[in-house]
């Protein structure tokens, strides 16, 4: 699952971080931004009942932003 370290709120955050930073090459969100996709991932993976991975986080970027999309 996570580092045993780090809460899964912790562990999510820094997935997201690290992949708008090292992956997409651009700032990150402000943090309000950051929680509302935090909340996201979490409902995801609870709707979906599978456990929260760095590659489920991951897959969890296109599918929020296509969530904002599909909302406007």
């Amino acid at each position: 699952m996570h580092e045993e370290t780090l809460s899964e709120d912790e562990f999510i955050e820094d997935v997201l971080i690290r992949a708008f930073i090292m992956m997409l090459g651009v700032n990150i969100p402000p943090e309000n931004v950051r929680s509302y996709m935090e909340s996201w991932v979490k409902l995801q993976a609870k709707q979906q009942n599978k456990p929260i991975t760095e590659e489920f986080v991951l897959q969890q970027i296109p599918a929020y932003i296509t969530h904002l999309h599909n909302r406007r």
